[in-house]
């Protein structure tokens, strides 16, 4: 009986892990649409605000696009969101995940016994 008490506590405590990992994921997710909501509002605003100013000041509406301070907004922020959403989304986990770095490691051991044999002949 305390062997199937004891398989019982196992499974609880990897139902728990696999729960918090699933809540940490899901505030990740969370995270990266609250901070592309705020992105995309002040974004947008500020280049509203700049193309009605050019509007008024009679300039041709593409000049607003010419304002350095606009691509040190979108470009900058939007990188970094880009990699706030790759993380969320587990696209860099993919890249560079344990899988990866177990076959990385896999290589390197294979590299390191290929030159120790070739060393000793």
């Amino acid at each position: 009986m305390g062997v199937n008490n004891s398989k019982m506590k196992q499974q609880e405590h990897i139902i728990e892990n696999q729960y918090d990992k699933a809540k940490k994921k899901v505030t990740l997710i969370k995270g990266f649409y609250r901070h592309l909501f705020i992105y995309l509002c002040v974004c947008l605003s500020i280049t509203l605000f700049k193309f009605i100013g050019t509007m008024t000041e009679g300039s041709v509406v593409f000049n607003v696009f010419k304002h350095a301070s606009l691509l040190f907004l979108w470009i900058p922020w939007g990188i970094g969101l880009l990699i706030q959403g790759m993380v969320a989304f587990d696209v860099i986990s993919l890249m560079m995940g344990k899988g990866w770095e177990e076959r990385k490691v896999q290589k390197i051991l294979e590299q390191e016994k290929e030159q120790r044999s070739s060393h000793w002949e």
